[in-house]
């Protein structure tokens, strides 16, 4: 199925842009590029993670998705709601996938 992570759309309480300790906005398509670069057991996904990163639409499979869901666990060391928005995006295309939409 074709996912497309830029629509992980990460904001703090305040509703503003999430920032790293660098300053730097974080961004969904990102979170999940730098997970699966660094951490992922499926090593296909080493190459789709700088697809991902670029912000380009990858061809995933429910298997590589579930991985990826994985990678965002209460051990992951990202925050929660970062992990919820992941998650949440994550199981709505599987959700999609199962319908046939």
């Amino acid at each position: 199925m074709k996912i497309d992570f830029k629509n992980i759309i990460l904001v703090s309480l305040d509703n503003e842009d999430v920032k790293d300790q660098n300053d730097k906005i974080l961004t969904g398509h990102g979170v999940v590029a730098s997970a699966i670069y660094g951490r992922t057991k499926i090593l296909d996904l080493v190459d789709v993670a700088f697809q991902i990163n670029r912000g380009e639409p990858v061809e995933l499979s429910r298997t590589d998705l579930t991985e990826i869901k994985s990678l965002f666990d209460e051990n992951s060391g990202v925050s929660s709601f970062i992990r919820r928005a992941i998650c949440l995006y994550i199981d709505k295309q599987l959700e999609k996938d199962s319908n046939g939409k």
